[in-house]
């Protein structure tokens, strides 16, 4: 069931739905202010609404290189998984 939760993010309130405990919540929005803090102070001029869509587009680069790294280890699983295979097979 969702909740509303609260949160607080560079000075603004909003209210989000979540059907995951208040600790993950509080975990995400942490995270987004404080990449949020970063970048403001590295652009040192800007809107929040700038700071907002720099921050989005940091943390989708960061989502796409995990996609890719968790592809590269899935297929280094599924490859090891066959070596097994082969090996076990060759024994028989």
């Amino acid at each position: 069931m969702k909740k509303t939760y609260e949160v607080e993010m560079m000075g603004q309130k909003f209210n989000i739905k979540s059907e995951e405990p208040q600790a993950y919540v509080d975990q995400v929005v942490d995270y987004i202010g404080q990449k949020m803090e970063k970048i403001a102070k590295a652009q040192k001029a800007g809107t929040l609404h700038q700071v907002a869509m720099l921050t989005l587009l940091n943390i989708t680069d960061e989502l796409f290189k995990s996609r890719v790294e968790v592809d590269s280890y899935k297929e280094k699983v599924i490859q090891k998984t066959k070596n097994i295979i082969q090996l076990i097979d060759a024994q028989h």
